[in-house]
């Protein structure tokens, strides 16, 4: 994939090769048309996963809320069923999907504690076993990936703060109704605090 978004490009191979299969293709009633709208919303949204993308979705969170935060805040917390004009523009509500599955692919701080704990432990086995590999190649050791160097909660923390917050605080302004997982979120940083 010449190296961009490798991991997520690879998610959608696989995914249109399972398509590709008749006892697995569930669009396979779409008519050419449906067909490549979705394929459209599948790969913007999966390829909207990678992490370079991350602080760019921040600051279109951002921008969308200071130029239509008050158009769409009263539909958002349910005292009009009016529904503002932007989110009758398809880019817009492309963008809410893909940030919307974003959100969900890094959603482990706002999850309860139990699992965003044991969550926790599996990435950065992950991320261990990938520092080990790299010593053992005697390459440098990526960054949060020397077991040696490791803090698991100095590490949530900061990945809660600098990382998962700037992004969720806006949706949930967005979003009014998801006050829920910031609520979690905050419970979840003192855990790790303590």
């Amino acid at each position: 994939y010449n190296d961009d978004s490798p991991l997520e490009n690879m998610h959608c191979a696989e995914l249109y090769r399972v398509l590709g299969q008749t006892e697995t293709n569930i669009f396979s009633g779409m008519t050419d048309s449906q067909w490549r709208e979705s394929r459209k919303i599948i790969l913007t949204c999966i390829l909207g996963t990678d992490m370079s993308h991350h602080f760019e979705q921040i600051s279109k969170v951002n921008l969308f809320l200071e130029v239509h935060g008050s158009e769409t805040e009263s539909f958002a917390t349910g005292n009009t069923e009016e529904i503002p004009q932007v989110l009758h523009d398809s880019d817009q509500r492309l963008f809410m999907m893909e940030l919307l599955l974003h959100c969900s692919d890094i959603s482990n701080p706002y999850k309860p504690f139990q699992i965003c704990r044991a969550w926790s432990h599996l990435v950065v086995a992950e991320f261990c076993a990938q520092g080990d590999r790299e010593k053992k190649e005697g390459l440098e050791v990526s960054p949060m990936c020397d077991r040696d160097a490791m803090n698991l909660c100095n590490m949530q923390m900061g990945f809660i703060e600098f990382v998962v917050s700037p992004l969720i605080l806006g949706v949930i302004k967005m979003f009014p109704s998801l006050h829920g997982i910031g609520s979690t979120m905050n419970e979840n940083m003192r855990e790790w605090a303590a």
